[in-house]
């Protein structure tokens, strides 16, 4: 005995499900292209990127060379160049980031940044109290107070003495920072010990290193300036891009 097979296609037949098809299939392509206009816009910015980064680089050492420059500076003026186009790229991130809040609706939009930088400020026992006591004022905090910014390799964040007017979180990267109060403590105090250990020579001792140490990342710098007048107590510099 011989069995027929039968059609297994399936294809619209009333003008509702003809609709549904043009619609889905409509919708289908405006949902390609886009992807493959964001794809090309991408490749585009980092192509125009690349493009800068070696004019700059060529124009550099056009310069560097008719003015005999020494070879350290050189490099330093090139790799200069490098990280400021890093910068730039993170710069057109945070635009986009800009630009998909203004997208969202007011509630959402909350709600995204105080899941994305709640975890910053929970890392601290002060906010984690606050989120606990107060969980609008928290919110606030994460939404209309925290703002991100970067910074280059070699950049002074803060200096000595000078008017603290916010607190810092390190998020990424690496970060020094100086503690004078050490020193003051010395020259003032007059500890023998940690006096011969400045004035002596050679490499850095245990007590330069106490004072000039790596901050590392999720510290918090400077939260008594949010109840009092607080002047800053040491130099804050970043040692790479953070």
């Amino acid at each position: 005995a011989s069995q027929l097979q039968g059609t297994v296609d399936v294809y619209p037949v009333s003008p509702i499900e003809r609709a549904f098809a043009a619609v889905q299939l409509l919708a289908s392509v405006v949902v390609l292209a886009l992807l493959i206009s964001k794809l090309t816009t991408v490749m585009h910015e980092m192509q125009e990127a690349k493009a800068t980064e070696r004019r700059l680089l060529n124009a550099s050492q056009i310069y560097l060379q008719e003015h005999n420059i020494s070879p350290q500076l050189s490099y330093s003026v090139r790799n200069y160049i490098r990280r400021k186009q890093s910068i730039d790229a993170r710069h057109s991130h945070n635009r986009d980031e800009l630009e998909l809040f203004r997208v969202l609706p007011a509630e959402l939009r909350r709600a995204l940044l105080q899941e994305a930088r709640g975890p910053i400020l929970l890392s601290q026992l002060l906010f984690a109290a606050v989120k606990k006591c107060n969980l609008r004022f928290f919110e606030r905090l994460c939404c209309d107070l925290l703002h991100s910014t970067t910074v280059l390799p070699d950049d002074h964040i803060f200096s000595v003495a000078v008017l603290c007017l916010q607190v810092y979180f390190v998020v990424a990267g690496e970060t020094t920072y100086f503690a004078y109060t050490g020193v003051a403590s010395v020259l003032m105090g007059g500890d023998s010990n940690n006096m011969n250990a400045m004035n002596s020579g050679g490499e850095m001792s245990d007590f330069h290193k106490k004072l000039h140490r790596g901050v590392p990342e999720g510290t918090c710098l400077c939260e008594p300036a949010l109840w009092v007048r607080w002047l800053h107590r040491g130099d804050f510099d970043a040692t790479s891009q953070a």
